[in-house]
């Protein structure tokens, strides 16, 4: 009796054991058994082996589990038998299905995920000498498996996607363990190969660029002034642009006395690109090319905009500015305690987006606050507009050629409790 006692606390145990370290590989992480392999050379190096192949572990995990609880049963009920009689069994059932579920399954799988490092560590070993000695099970069970899998889906899933990767970043930057600009960063990384180049480009509208025929001596102080470094340069007109010149160039020949050449003379040919290009292939032509500057083509071959390395960073790292530069957070301002904001119409739609802390939909050809505004619209704005969207309230407040520069804004959060300002 007493022996038939000791072995059902053996077996209970090892109900536990299996039941944690099921647990214990199931959530384990790539990183962590990176950081196994480092503290605990050669178990790390188990524990990684047993995580990728996944079908061998669980299936000895599952054999070792469900051989152990057999056993637990018939010891059990051959123990009732003896000491009570057969009329007991059912009592005996209720408080062994109590005991396994509490100590070999509840209490093992609580603490195996809080301390599933631990647990993998020390028990890596058993389990690879286990998946040895089932090893016929194991493969007929695995192969059975498989044949069954074929009348299913035929795609060989990964266990780690975009997806799951981006829903980790934001549910760490939910509890706090990364910081909001940091969360941004690593978004931006991923989505880097889906953006394309006309979301990012300087539009064609705000191109600063100028004649080849301009001399040296004219072009310095207008570059000087607008505070560029590379300067698009055209021949004929201003969508015709034939290279680029640099600002410590035309520096260098004006240190040395020549300045009564033109730009033609210093032309550096540049980069075009197609507008539907991924930025991710723009950054590796300009690394290419040694390059900081591209002009991007619409599909008829005209000028669509330029863009530069620094924007393609910024995609990342966010905006970056010289010392001269306003900053875009400074195009937004709380301008009433009723909760109103004055907005600039060129100010970035991830700008608002980081003021109001939430996600903006949009269409992946508007860039800035206006042109998401006129997203909303079925023709052209007017001063004093009032516009509903799903983010809140837009009233339009002053308008220049056909362009949104400044409105009024309400988040839809406050909008049943505030009116809007005279």
């Amino acid at each position: 009796m007493i022996a038939s006692l000791a072995g059902l606390l053996v077996l209970l145990f090892l109900s536990g054991f299996f039941s944690s370290s099921e647990t214990a590989f199931t959530s384990l992480t790539v990183m962590q058994i990176q950081g196994l392999k480092k503290r605990f050379s050669r178990r790390g190096k188990t524990v990684e082996n047993l995580h990728l192949h996944p079908d061998k572990l669980l299936t000895t995990i599952l054999i070792g589990n469900n051989l152990v609880n057999i056993a637990i049963s018939v010891i059990s009920s051959e123990l009732t038998i003896r000491l009570f009689g057969s009329t007991a069994l059912g009592v005996t059932t209720g408080v062994l299905t109590m005991l396994i579920l509490i100590f070999g399954e509840v209490l093992p799988k609580q603490f195996a995920i809080r301390n599933n490092e631990l647990i993998c560590v020390y028990t890596a070993d058993v389990i690879k000498l286990l998946s040895v000695m089932f090893m016929p099970v194991i493969w007929f069970i695995n192969g059975f498996s498989r044949i069954l899998s074929r009348f299913g889906s035929m795609e060989k899933r990964s266990h780690f996607t975009l997806d799951n990767i981006l829903h980790m970043v934001k549910h760490a930057e939910t509890i706090g363990i990364l910081e909001n600009y940091k969360s941004r960063m690593v978004k931006s990384v991923f989505r880097f190969s889906d953006v394309t180049v006309h979301s990012i480009m300087t539009h064609r509208k705000n191109v600063f660029s100028l004649e080849q025929g301009l001399s040296i001596r004219e072009a310095l102080p207008r570059i000087a002034e607008r505070g560029f470094s590379r300067v698009p340069v055209y021949e004929g007109h201003e969508e015709n642009i034939v290279g680029v010149v640099l600002e410590k160039d035309l520096i260098r020949l004006s240190a040395k006395g020549e300045i009564d050449g033109t730009l033609a003379d210093v032309l550096i040919e540049p980069v075009f690109i197609p507008e539907t290009w991924r930025i991710h292939r723009v950054f590796r032509r300009l690394k290419e090319e040694i390059l900081n500057l591209a002009v991007v083509l619409d599909e008829y071959g005209g000028l669509a905009g330029i863009v530069t390395m620094e924007d393609l960073v910024e995609e990342i790292i966010g905006e970056l500015y010289d010392e001269d530069e306003e900053p875009d957070g400074a195009k937004i301002l709380k301008s009433s305690k009723e909760g109103w904001y004055r907005i600039q119409g060129d100010t970035p739609i991830h700008v608002l987006e980081d003021v109001i802390g939430t996600e903006i939909p949009h269409d992946r050809n508007s860039e800035t606050v206006s042109g998401y505004v006129l997203e909303q619209l079925a023709g052209l704005p007017v001063n004093g507009q009032k516009i509903e969207t799903r983010i809140g309230t837009f009233v339009i407040q002053s308008m220049s050629s056909k362009q949104v520069q400044y409105m009024r804004y309400l988040p839809r959060i406050q909008e049943s409790e505030e009116e809007e300002p005279v």
